[in-house]
């Protein structure tokens, strides 16, 4: 167990009515970085002044108060005054006059409403791998002016319950900053493969017979509906907090262990982006995240903020956000490693070679507080990895279609695999290449015989940001219908094709008859 020392400030709780509705004015900057770290890590603390990024200057366009601006001035990088407002977006044009579906000019994106449809709809036509489980309300239903029920899409296959009664759970919400147009469907997309793929993927369908995978599509339909207008709406649509196009708490500073003890974490300006709440969970969205998690995590992680969590600990959690193309995992609020700290770094690096995102701790310029992975690994110990997707909040729908989605669906089918012992399995090594009779998809009569070639490495992690501390691969056993965890599983052993096992950053070829 490792052992850290980190400062706990205590709580902060004020009431509502201590606010003032005003908000302090801001204006456009240009702010140029020296290093791509630097740049990365700005990307992170100012998350919620972001309007566009140039990565190729590594410069952020943004929105700062005088106050902001003179916190990151701190940081010593060179701020440039623009305009008193930020630009108009300039709206792509709609593929044709007759749009009639997807968010208007991103046809890619479904809106809130076809997005839970296109979920029921799987649930219908997918009885026994698809349900879908209502987790609570968002502010305005729950204030009785519209709004929206928190739908959690539930995939397994339910046959095999009895015979894998306890399957581990990898839980990912999207689309808790309302304007971030990517993250909700490619939580759908990801969905839609795993289920519609179920019976010629031999992954997806190992997957869905022994692990569960939950994921709530919209965290903050209110707000997205509003981002759907082509609005920066980043906060929920609490209308007690502020007005105008400025309402809301930011449901990414109100997650409730940890709320507020970070100076600078977030804000207690309900007129700023980065405002946490009045009050630890404050919001009924994060009630219900909060809520949900507890039900289907155990807690993993004892009181001290130096405990470590089980390495056997199972399961995940996954925060899609965008953009930045990044890899994140705890902590955020301290540049103190997590108790699990290596474990979650192999994880994230294990995930950016997927997506070749950039992959490095949570924490910012600034830490922040208030964050998701404050209840699943603060609390829970369960891995926590936020995926910041591309390269802007309104991305095109080429840079999704062609990008987005076919770099990230392998890194979460990944996530789905590992999830039986997230903490240990990403180590690897991996299969990394697998043919039978030569072609990678594939399939024989029974009774037939077949050749399999197999290639593992150790080396399958993104180490633009460290390397990984790498093993000699002493062997590789095949198990069928079975995995290595489960009881009597018997293994096959393979000899390597060469007669000799390749070592370090080498990659290993066997063959099996």
């Amino acid at each position: 167990m490792m052992k850290l020392s980190l400062t706990i400030l205590p709580l902060l709780v004020i009431s509502c009515s201590s606010f003032a509705q005003v908000s302090e004015s801001s204006s456009y900057y240009q702010v140029t970085f020296s290093d791509k770290h630097q740049y990365n890590k700005a990307a992170i603390s100012l998350h919620g002044q972001l309007i566009k990024s140039e990565p190729d200057f590594l410069r952020h366009f943004v929105l700062l108060s005088a106050s902001e601006k003179q916190r990151l001035s701190l940081h010593s990088q060179q701020i440039e005054y623009i305009s008193q407002t930020a630009p108009k977006i300039k709206l792509p044009a709609a593929k044709d006059n007759q749009q009639t579906s997807g968010i208007s000019n991103y046809p890619c994106y479904p809106t809130v409403e076809e997005t839970f449809t296109a979920a029921h709809q799987l649930r219908q036509n997918y009885p026994q791998l698809a349900t879908m489980v209502d987790i609570g309300n968002s502010w305005q239903k729950s204030k009785g002016i519209g709004g929206y029920d928190l739908w959690v899409l539930k995939l397994t296959n339910q046959q095999t319950a009895e015979q894998h009664p306890d399957k581990p759970i990898l839980f990912i919400h999207a689309a808790m900053h309302a304007r971030e147009y990517t993250t909700s469907p490619l939580a759908l997309a990801f969905a839609q493969q795993m289920v519609e793929q179920y019976q010629t993927n031999a992954d997806y369908q190992w997957i869905l017979d022994r692990h569960q995978i939950h994921i709530l599509l919209h965290m903050n339909p209110d707000g997205r509906k509003q981002a759907e207008q082509q609005l920066y709406w980043r906060k929920n649509a609490n209308s007690d907090y502020c007005q105008g196009n400025n309402i809301g708490a930011d449901l990414n500073r109100n997650f409730s262990w940890n709320w507020g003890n970070v100076p600078g974490g977030s804000s207690d300006n309900p007129c700023n982006e980065l405002y946490r709440g009045p009050e630890p969970a404050s919001e009924p969205e994060t009630q219900a995240v909060e809520s949900y998690l507890r039900q289907i995590f155990d807690d993993n992680r004892g009181p001290l903020i130096t405990d470590a969590a089980p390495d056997d600990t199972q399961g995940m959690h996954i925060d899609l956000h965008s953009y930045s193309e990044l890899i994140l995992w705890p902590w955020g609020g301290t540049t103190t490693p997590a108790p699990n700290g290596n474990a979650l770094q192999t994880l994230g690096r294990k995930l950016a070679e997927f997506n070749d995102y950039y992959p490095q701790q949570s924490v910012g310029l600034y830490p922040t507080d208030g964050t998701s992975d404050n209840i699943s690994y603060g609390e829970l110990g369960i891995p926590n990895i936020t995926f910041e997707l591309g390269t802007a909040f309104f991305q095109s729908c080429s840079v999704y279609q062609n990008t987005i989605l076919p770099k990230n669906l392998p890194a979460l089918v990944y996530a789905a695999k590992a999830i039986e012992a997230p903490y240990l399995i990403p180590s690897g090594p991996d299969i990394d290449e697998l043919h039978l009779n030569g072609q990678q998809r594939f399939s024989i009569a029974i009774n037939q015989t077949a050749t399999l070639t197999i290639q593992a490495s150790d080396n399958l992690f993104n180490d633009i940001n460290g390397e990984e501390t790498i093993q000699n691969i002493s062997a590789i056993a095949l198990y069928i219908n079975q995995s290595p965890w489960d009881d009597n599983a018997a293994a096959i052993s393979l000899s390597p094709s060469d007669g000799s096992l390749i070592k370090t950053r080498n990659k290993l070829h066997m063959n099996s008859i």
